[in-house]
C-alpha cells in the first residue's frame, strides 16, 4: 500500500494543532463548543440573595445575566419547588416532574413544553461548567409562582402569592427579642390604636411619644407616659387624629430628677393608609437576613482565636476581659460587660474623620489612645470577646451614618463604612455595635464624655435593617 507522505504530514500538522488549542482552552470556551455557555456580554451576579415563599434559599450555584436575562441553576430550584430532575445526555435534554406537571427543556433550544404545550423561552438554556441554566422567570411560573426582583439588595423573591400581597409591611416593631432589661415593643392593635411597651434602665422615670413629620421633624403628636417603679411601662398610642401618610416615631426618656428628655430610640418609621398603621419593611432587611440565616452555620469555633500578636498584648487583652467579665452570671452576660466596658471606654474620633485622615488602629492601639473610628471598636471588642472565651466576629456593611443623610439611595455600595460585631452565644449570633452604642467624643483634642445605649445590643433583624447593611464577616 503506497501511502501519501506529504497529506499524512499535513494530516499529523491539523491534528497536533487541535491538541495545542484544545490542550489550552479554557473551560467556558470547550462549554461553547456544545453550547452558548458563558456569553460575552454575560455577568456573574454576585451576592444574589434568593427566598422563596419568605424563605432563605442557598442554591450553592452563582447566578449569570446574560442578555439582561437572569439566568439560575434549574436542577438546585426545580428541585426545591418539589420537582424530579432527569438529564438525558445524548439529546442534551432536561425533563422536570411534579405530581400535575411534565416540563422538558433542551441545551440551545428556545423551545421548552409544560404538560406538552410548547412554550418560547426569552433565552436558550446554557450548560455552564456542568451546570444547566435557565430563564429565572421560566422556572418559577412554570410552577406558578411569581419573581420579583429587588436591584438595590440583589433579592430574588419566588412567591406562590401574587406579588402585591408580598411582606412589605409590619404590624409590629420589637427593638430586640432577646435583650429584655432595656427595649420596647410597638404593636397595632385596632385601625389607629398603637400600643407601646417595653423595660427602661433603672435611671429613667418617664418617656415621651413623639409622631413627627420625615421631611420637617417636627413633632405632630406626642404623649407622656409613665415608668412603673418595676421598670417596665405599657401605654395606648390613639392616633386617629392624624391623616394618611408617612411618619416617624421618637422615643424620648428621662432620668430621674432631671426635667430635661433624651431621645432614645430614633426615626422609626410609620406609615398610616386608611386610617390602619403599620411599619415599612427596611429596603434592606431581605438582604441582612439571608446574609445573617447564610452565616449562622459557620463554625463558631473558627472565630476564637486572637489576632493580637506578642506574649504581653495578649496577656494585656486577657487580663481586660478577665476583669471586666469577673462578676458576669452567663456568657450572654459576660457580652454585655464587654460591649458596654468598649462603648463606656473608647471615645469616636471626630477629629480624624473631619481631617479625612482616619487611621486603621490594631486593638492594642485602640486601648492605647482610647480613641478610634468603628473598625478601632469592632477590632478592640472581637479581642476582648475571644479573650473572655466567646466566640466573636467582625461584620463589615453599611451604615446610615453621618455621609448617608440617612437614605440608603445615597449610600455608595462599591465599598463599606461600618464595621460591628456579633458574638456566638446560646446557640445563635448576638449582633453588636460597640460604635453605635457610645455617645463618647474625641473631639478638637478633647475626651468628651457620654452615655451608653444598649439599642445595639442584640437588635431585631427587623430593628437593626433600618440602619444597618451586612455584607461581610470576618
Amino acid at each position: 500500500m503506497k501511502i501519501n507522505m506529504r497529506f499524512l504530514s499535513r494530516y499529523i500538522t491539523i491534528i497536533l494543532v487541535l491538541t495545542t488549542i484544545l490542550s489550552f482552552t479554557p473551560i467556558t470556551y470547550l462549554n461553547s463548543l456544545y453550547s452558548y455557555a458563558i456569553e460575552d456580554n454575560s455577568v456573574i451576579m454576585n451576592n444574589v440573595s434568593v427566598f422563596i415563599d419568605d424563605e432563605y434559599f442557598n442554591p450553592n450555584k452563582d447566578f449569570y445575566n446574560v442578555n439582561s436575562r437572569t439566568l439560575a441553576p434549574m436542577r438546585s430550584l426545580f428541585e426545591k419547588l418539589g420537582a424530579t430532575v432527569t438529564w438525558e445526555g445524548q439529546t442534551k435534554t432536561i425533563t422536570a416532574e411534579t405530581e400535575d406537571k411534565i416540563i422538558i427543556i433542551a441545551i440551545n433550544s428556545n423551545e421548552a413544553t409544560v404538560n406538552g404545550v410548547p412554550i418560547t423561552l426569552s433565552a436558550p438554556p446554557l450548560l455552564i461548567n456542568n451546570t444547566t441554566y435557565v430563564p429565572l422567570r421560566f422556572i418559577a411560573e412554570s410552577f406558578d409562582y411569581n419573581v420579583d426582583w429587588d436591584g438595590d439588595t440583589k433579592t430574588i423573591n419566588i412567591s406562590n402569592q401574587p406579588s402585591a400581597s408580598r411582606k412589605k409591611y409590619y404590624d409590629k416593631y420589637s427593638s430586640s427579642n432577646y435583650y429584655m432589661n432595656e427595649y420596647i415593643n410597638m404593636e397595632m392593635i385596632d385601625n389607629n390604636l398603637l400600643m407601646i411597651s417595653g423595660a427602661a434602665s433603672s435611671e429613667k422615670t418617664n418617656g415621651v411619644f413623639t409622631l413627627n413629620s420625615p421631611n420637617t421633624h417636627n413633632a405632630l403628636y406626642n404623649k407622656v407616659f409613665e415608668i412603673g417603679k418595676d421598670k417596665n411601662y405599657n401605654e395606648i398610642i390613639n392616633l386617629d387624629s392624624i391623616s394618611d401618610g408617612d411618619y416617624e416615631i421618637c422615643i424620648y426618656f428621662n432620668k430621674e430628677y432631671q426635667d430635661s428628655y433624651r431621645n432614645y430610640y430614633d426615626n422609626i418609621d410609620i406609615k398610616i393608609t386608611d386610617g390602619k398603621l403599620y411599619f415599612p419593611v427596611s429596603p434592606v432587611y431581605y438582604n441582612n437576613y439571608s446574609k445573617y440565616s447564610a452565616s449562622s452555620n459557620d463554625d463558631p469555633s473558627n472565630y476564637l482565636t486572637l489576632k493580637t500578636q506578642g506574649e504581653n498584648e495578649i496577656a494585656k487583652i486577657k487580663n481586660i476581659a478577665n476583669n471586666i467579665t469577673k462578676n458576669a452570671y452567663s456568657n450572654y452576660d459576660k457580652v454585655k460587660c464587654i460591649a458596654d466596658w468598649v462603648s463606656d471606654n473608647i471615645y469616636y474620633d471626630y477629629d480624624s474623620l473631619k481631617n479625612g485622615t482616619i487611621p486603621s488602629l490594631t486593638d492594642i492601639e485602640t486601648l492605647s489612645t482610647k480613641t478610634s473610628v468603628c473598625q478601632g471598636y469592632a477590632e478592640l471588642t472581637t479581642s476582648l470577646l475571644r479573650a473572655a472565651g466567646i466566640p466573636a466576629r467582625m461584620s463589615t456593611g453599611f451604615a446610615l451614618g453621618i455621609t448617608t443623610e440617612g437614605d440608603w439611595k445615597k449610600v455608595d455600595s462599591s465599598k463599606s463604612n461600618h464595621a460591628w460585631n456579633e458574638a456566638y452565644v446560646n446557640g445563635r449570633w448576638v449582633i453588636i455595635d460597640t460604635t453605635w452604642n457610645s455617645s463618647n467624643k474625641y473631639e478638637n483634642g478633647q475626651y468628651i464624655k457620654g452615655s451608653i445605649k444598649s439599642l445595639y445590643f442584640d437588635p431585631s433583624i427587623e430593628a437593626i435593617s433600618y440602619t444597618h447593611k451586612f455584607d461581610t464577616y470576618r
